[in-house]
């Protein structure tokens, strides 16, 4: 559940998805015609597919975020929202940094931020 379903640095989105595991386990308890045969429940991935539906969280792409140097944007129009990657890499050079692809005016602003942060402290 932790790596398919949450995504967050606390716990607050896992203590849910528990929860919401436990609440099918006690609606399947509740309408059993044999209790005793709950005296022991083992929770299999149908259960929590179930109780959370289809996995929220690609482990392809969970490890490519993980790594250093790769981060998410967030792009938006009319029409919806996506999230992007955003991929770094560190070469010689003079100090430039090189933007690629169709970039907004806020995500050009959020490089040079980030160029400036990397600067002073590194």
């Amino acid at each position: 559940m932790i790596t398919d379903f949450t995504m967050e640095s606390g716990v607050r989105n896992l203590e849910r998805a528990v929860g919401a595991v436990c609440r099918i386990v006690a609606y399947r308890f509740a309408i059993s015609e044999e209790p005793d045969k709950f005296e022991c429940v083992e929770v299999d991935n149908s259960v929590v597919v179930e109780a959370l539906g289809n996995k929220r969280i690609d482990s392809f792409l969970h490890e490519r975020i993980t790594r250093p140097g790769i981060a998410i944007g967030l792009a938006y129009t009319e029409a919806g929202g996506r999230a992007l990657l955003i991929e770094t890499t560190k070469y010689a050079g003079n100090g430039n940094v090189n933007l690629t692809g169709q970039l907004g005016d806020v995500m050009k602003e959020s490089v040079g931020t980030s160029i400036s942060w990397i600067k002073t402290n590194a």
